[in-house]
């Protein structure tokens, strides 16, 4: 009787499972080098963070979806504040899956960096 109540409990789980796919990137902000990770969820979420390699004791967050293939709305947050707001578009080279694009300053003070994630195919 036990086994099939885990049995059942487990069929109901299963519909909602979560997998995602983390990868590890390096990659640039305005030439300053850092380090991070991005994951795809099944619900075309992604989130992650990045470092830089200078500091990296200050983790920023990603967080954002990837409804268009090929691209991500994020927002980048710091100490729990949202702090930046972009867009990212994927290119594929020979040997890289690249994400980048520009993000702004959400106080619209005109601020704006331009963010390179890569790794390996």
């Amino acid at each position: 009787m036990k086994t099939l109540f885990f049995s059942f409990i487990l069929l109901l789980i299963l519909p909602f499972n979560t997998s995602a796919q983390t990868s590890a990137y390096t990659g640039e902000i305005d030439g300053k080098k850092i380090k991070g990770t991005l994951t795809f969820k099944k619900d075309d979420t992604v989130s992650g963070s990045y470092y830089f390699v200078s500091r990296p004791d200050r983790v920023y967050k990603i967080s954002g979806t990837n409804f268009v293939n090929g691209e991500i709305k994020a927002d980048i947050s710091y100490a729990g504040k949202d702090v930046y707001g972009g867009t990212m578009t994927k290119t594929l080279t020979d040997s890289y899956v690249v994400w980048e694009g520009d993000f702004w300053k959400e106080n619209a003070d005109g601020e704006t960096f331009y963010i390179i994630l890569r790794r390996p195919r």
